[in-house]
Parts: structure tokens; sequence; C-alpha cells
């Protein structure tokens, strides 16, 4: 019995070395020459895991979204996560309906890693920085505002970050203090409790821009405990520098002065309006600044409410001009136009709309002369 066991056994054994010389010469024929076992994959890129051989991987082969296709870093500003109407993004400027621009990811600036996110609808930048020009006036990285000074208690402090008295929401009521200029003016809001009377806030009427004025600390109207800087009429005809002084820079001023301080208005209480941050923030948009805030103002004329920055534009005293997009601009254009035709304000000073835009700074003929302002008001 077991020599017919071992003799079959024997018969079968060619059989058997025949078959692992096939299975051997597979193995080989798939060998892909990769070095890595068969239980270790090559990175994935787009799986939004980073991997060996990856610098990042935001799950999708994306170029341009600071995340490349083949999953490399790349450099430089990215669109911001909640841009507004037409908004230019990318360029270093904090603009209406942005929640934040430029958008730093994993941006390295003075070996300290930054990093711009959105938290509860807000732009956050995440940094531990300590270096800042904190009261230029200019918006720069690791500041969350620049009011131009570096006084506690005005809404920026004097570190650059926000304070939370006194913010401006849509539907406040406010006094205004000074007109600084046509198109900004300081005021108190006097409905909300958490803005002590003693504190002032300065705005940018949203949508619209008046000619330049050189300034001189100047009194309020309403208050004579309070100045602040204001157009001055000694150096209202002193076109030398016309990014600070332009034609009828201190009409507009005065214009809007005539606007805010009569007796339909109480001597200068308006009422604010103004585009959101979210529909469950109130809080008005700012501009690039950070500090001022971009509103509209419900003035009484002629026994009605009027919107006081549309009657400066009719009045020829501002331009549809604004690197901050309205949702007026259509309004404010058809009231530009109606001041041309008339030949108010402004606009009598040329016997063409080319030859009175070339009397206003490079920022205003940029705007003036652009396709945008051509599409909506013509020239």
């Amino acid at each position: 019995m077991k020599g017919r066991v071992h003799d079959a056994f024997m018969k079968k054994l060619p059989i058997f070395f025949i078959a692992l010389s096939l299975i051997s010469t597979t193995a080989i024929s798939c060998d892909d020459g990769d070095s890595k076992s068969d239980n270790e994959q090559a990175p994935l890129c787009g799986n939004g895991t980073v991997e060996d051989g990856e610098q990042c991987d935001d799950a999708n082969t994306t170029d341009g979204d600071g995340c490349s296709s083949t999953c490399m870093k790349e450099t430089g500003y990215f669109p911001t996560p909640n841009p507004g109407p037409v908004t230019t993004c990318n360029d270093k400027k904090h603009e209406a309906g942005e929640v934040c621009d430029p958008y730093f990811i994993g941006y390295v600036l003075d070996k300290e890693t930054r990093t711009c996110k959105v938290e509860n609808g807000k732009c956050v930048l995440s940094t531990s920085t300590t270096a800042s020009n904190c009261g230029t006036g200019t918006l720069e990285d690791g500041e969350e505002c620049d009011d131009g000074n570096t006084v506690n208690g005005d809404g920026c402090s004097n570190k650059c970050k926000k304070e939370s008295t006194c913010i401006i929401q849509n539907g406040s009521r406010a006094q205004v203090l000074l007109v600084v200029d046509g198109d900004t003016l300081r005021l108190k809001i006097i409905n909300d409790g958490k803005c002590q009377v003693s504190k002032t806030v300065p705005i940018r009427l949203h949508g619209i821009d008046s000619p330049e004025c050189l300034k001189t600390d100047t009194k309020s109207p309403v208050d004579s405990n309070y100045s602040a800087y204001s157009c001055d009429a000694a150096q209202s005809e002193n076109f030398a520098d016309l990014d600070h002084n332009e034609p009828m820079g201190y009409a507009a001023q005065q214009a809007m002065n005539a606007l805010i301080f009569n007796e339909e208005n109480q001597n200068g209480i308006v009422e604010i309006e103004c585009e959101t941050r979210s529909d469950t923030d109130a809080t008005c948009l700012t501009d690039a600044t950070n500090s001022r805030y971009l509103a509209y103002l419900k003035i009484k004329k002629g026994g009605k409410y009027v919107d006081a920055a549309e009657e400066l534009v009719r009045l020829g005293y501002a331009f549809s001009y604004t690197d901050f997009t309205s949702q007026r601009q259509a309004t404010y254009c058809a009231a530009e136009l109606e001041a041309r035709d008339a030949k108010a304000g402004f606009w009598s000073l040329a016997a063409s709309f080319q030859d009175a835009v070339s009397k206003l700074n490079s920022d205003k003929q940029r705007w003036l002369t652009s396709q945008t302002h051509s599409a909506i008001c013509g020239e």
C-alpha cells in the first residue's frame, strides 16, 4: 500500500514543479518597477489627505486655489470666500461684500504663518506677529482695522484691533457731529446702549465719491466740545495736489452740511441704512481701512425722506464712483446724468464730460472713464 502511494506521488511531482514555475513567471511579468510593496500605495492627489510627496491636498485637482492639481502649494493671493456683487479680489483691499481680502492660505511673512479663515461669517486672520504700522490709516497684515490713529475707544484700538462698542448697524439712528467732506461724516449712535455719548464713529457714504478737500481742525456745528478734521475754506482753491484737494471739494462739504444740519433734521439727526455683513449680522460693511462704515443716510428734505448721497450727486457735488460696489449704483448714475445735463455743481466747470473729469485726481478719472461706468452712466 505504501509503495503504491509513493509511486503515485512521484509521478505527479513534475506537474507540481511546472505549476510553481508558471506562478513565478506570472509574478515577474507584473513587476511595475516600483520598489514599494504591494501594500504601500502611491499618493492620490485630490483625496483630501496629505500623503508622502504632497505639500497639500484640498480634496480637488483644481489649479489656482492654493493647492495645485499635483498637490503642490501655490503662492500668492487667492479668491475671497464671500465676494460682493462686483469686487476686485486679490487686491489687498477689504471691499464691500468681502469677508476677507487678501485671503492668506498658509502664507509665510516675517517667519510667521498666517491663515485667513472665516469663523461665524467673519474673517479671522490667524497670526502671532506683532509687526504692524498701526495708525497709518492703511489696513495691513495682522490688523483688524486702522483708522489713522492709535487712540482707544473709537472703534479701533491702539493695537489696530476692532472694539466692540459703537458699531453701526442697519436701522441705527444717529446724530451727525461733523461733515468731514462731501462723502465722509463723523457721528454718534443715539439708539444703542453700547455706544457712549462721547464716542464718534466715521462713515463713508456708500456708492459715491465727492471731490477731495484739504482739511483743518474744525468744531462741530452741533457740539462745541467736539472737533475733528474737516474741509478748510482758506485752502479751497489750492489745487497743487489733486489727491488731497480737487475743484469743488470744499463746495461739496458745504452742500452736505446744508442737507444735514437744518431744522427738518433736528440739526443732524439721521437714520442709517446699509448693506449688511450677512442675513444674521446687521452690522454695516466697512471700507478698505476696515474702520469707516459704509452707509446710506436717510434725511428729511421738503417734508419727505431722501437719500443724502443721491441728493449730493444730483446737486453735482459727487460722482457715481466708488471702489465699494453699491446696490444703488444705477440710482446714483441717473442722478449724475441729471447733474451733468443741468451743468450743476462740479459739472459747471467744463463744457464736456471729458474736460470736467480731467480736472480730477487719477483715481476718479480711472473710474469715471472706465467701461463699467460707461455701461451704466454713459459719458
